[in-house]
């Protein structure tokens, strides 16, 4: 399957103009507050450059009809600075984001890896997509790829796989993934923020900050605040990472 992927992945790149391919995405968290936000991945083919943008002033809260409400209904969530996500054809990364009024580049090279490829499959957008599966960070994930466009990447740190992932949800559906929109030839470039504005640190080092952070949070609010504001101190990571390769 790999000859098959490289001689294909050959031929795309002799086909494809100078131009981006540009997927779009709609995220789908259905969390306690249920929300959707618009994201984005630029690749350059010939470069290999990758940027996977999620746009936080896009976030909508999802009403109890299913519809989206409007944006000021969950502004809390809403930041100056969106996510972004720089990754190598090695799927080695950086995250840009803020945490604390602070901005940091995290470092980040932990792939995903023993993907379970099946035989099933659907089409999305209109390219013919195959089911895979992996466990990352405390999390079982599917994954809908198509090797239509032979790039190992996908929305959020997916990557590792023969193709483009245009669907991927977990396995309780809490945090999924949809291409709406792809364009093999677009004008829209890679920008990624000023390297300058961010303080890098490892993953280990971002994710010990938050967690020392919420963890002061708690100890500073009494039991009857800390069951207003619906914290539990034995579910600090309610994120999409709950267990990390190093504990």
């Amino acid at each position: 399957m790999k000859s098959i992927f490289h001689v294909f992945f050959l031929f795309f790149l002799t086909n494809l103009s100078s131009q981006n391919i540009s997927v779009k995405y709609t995220n789908i968290y259905d969390l306690s507050v249920p929300m959707t936000r618009e994201s984005r991945i630029i690749i350059n083919p010939l470069t290999l450059s990758v940027v996977y943008h999620e746009d936080f002033n896009s976030t909508k809260r999802i009403g109890k009809n299913g519809n989206e409400e409007s944006n000021a209904a969950i502004a809390s969530v809403k930041r100056s600075l969106d996510k972004y996500f720089v990754t190598d054809s090695d799927c080695k990364r950086f995250l840009y984001d803020d945490f604390a009024l602070k901005n940091y580049k995290v470092e980040d090279n932990h792939p995903f890896t023993d993907w379970d490829i099946s035989e099933e499959s659907k089409l999305i957008a209109g390219f013919r997509t195959y089911k895979a599966s992996s466990e990352f960070r405390g999390r079982k994930w599917i994954v809908w790829f198509t090797p239509d466009i032979p790039f190992p990447y996908g929305p959020w740190k997916f990557c590792g796989l023969p193709g483009l992932i245009l669907e991927a949800h977990d396995a309780e559906k809490q945090w999924t993934y949809v291409a709406k929109e792809i364009n093999l030839n677009s004008k829209d470039q890679i920008m990624i923020p000023d390297d300058k504005l961010f303080t890098k640190v490892s993953i280990k080092e971002f994710v010990t900050l938050k967690d020392e952070f919420h963890t002061n949070f708690l100890n500073s609010v009494d039991q009857d605040e800390r069951e207003a504001v619906m914290v539990e101190k034995r579910n600090l990571r309610a994120g999409i990472e709950t267990k990390f390769e190093w504990e």
